[in-house]
């Protein structure tokens, strides 16, 4: 029993230096990630270049968040990523 559908058994990925990330300025102004919350007018667009300058982390989390399977394990995978930055670990 080696597979289970609903355990996950993928080692934790630590990520060091996340600010340290080079990204093409072209690509960090293109309006990438949006939110809507349901209701009339609550859509919310977000730039990568907003993200970056708030938290780079958030920014490596949404990448790795869209490349995972779309499923149940889902939310639990993007556990098993652990990011610092340069002033952490």
């Amino acid at each position: 029993a080696d597979f289970l559908p609903n355990r996950t058994s993928f080692p934790k990925v630590t990520v060091k230096n996340v600010d340290a990330i080079d990204i093409n300025v072209r690509r960090l102004k293109k309006p990438t990630f949006s939110n809507y919350s349901g209701y009339p007018g609550g859509r919310k667009v977000h730039s990568m270049l907003d993200l970056a300058e708030s938290d780079m982390r958030e920014l490596l989390k949404r990448a790795v968040w869209g490349m995972l399977p779309k499923n149940k394990m889902r939310s639990v995978m993007i556990k098993n990523l652990i990011l610092y930055h340069g002033n952490d670990k």
